[in-house]
């Protein structure tokens, strides 16, 4: 996992185990992305949630702040030309 990776639906399937957020929020790549915006806007997300970004390397353990790679993937998800989108 460099700085510079996107985040890839098999790092997500490796670590969300049992995690359950709904039957109508199945799309864990756009629940990646809500909760990377909400950390970079100030706003938190569940422990869950913070518990996977964390695992996959976007948001930092102690200081709870986005990572390069959380950063890099941020951008990514929402530059006007992404595929992401």
């Amino acid at each position: 996992m460099g700085s510079r990776t996107m985040i890839t639906l098999k790092e997500l399937e490796d670590v969300w185990e049992n995690a359950n957020f709904g039957e109508n929020h199945t799309d864990k790549m756009r629940l990646v992305k809500q909760g990377l915006i909400k950390w970079a806007c100030g706003y938190r997300t569940g422990y869950t949630l913070q518990c996977i970004l964390q695992e996959v390397g976007l948001l930092t353990k102690k200081t709870k702040r986005l990572t390069k790679r959380g950063q890099f993937c941020l951008y990514e998800f929402f530059r006007k030309e992404s595929e992401y989108i």
